[in-house]
């Protein structure tokens, strides 16, 4: 079973910048699949306010990225996908 972050508030300002581009998708769902990739399940942690300023398109790698490599059980990332916005130490 996946563990969760707890930066609720910044996985929301990621959501509300999707849902401006009028994409379609679950919000929650979406929320869940982010706080499980920041720093949890063998992920690294996010740099949201890197993040939620980034360009359209580094942005939406991001998205885009979590979206298709989230193994949804465990909450790892698969297929050696790393975020962009990952903080790497």
């Amino acid at each position: 079973m996946a563990n969760f972050s707890a930066n609720i508030k910044s996985a929301a300002k990621v959501a509300d910048r999707v849902e401006e581009y009028g994409l379609q998708f679950d919000r929650m769902s979406f929320i869940m699949d982010l706080l499980a990739c920041d720093g949890e399940n063998d992920n690294l942690k996010i740099d949201w306010p890197r993040f939620i300023a980034a360009t359209q398109g580094d942005f939406m790698h991001d998205v885009q990225g979590i979206y298709n490599h989230l193994n949804r059980t465990t909450g790892h990332l698969d297929g050696c996908f790393i975020p962009r916005f990952a903080i790497v130490e």
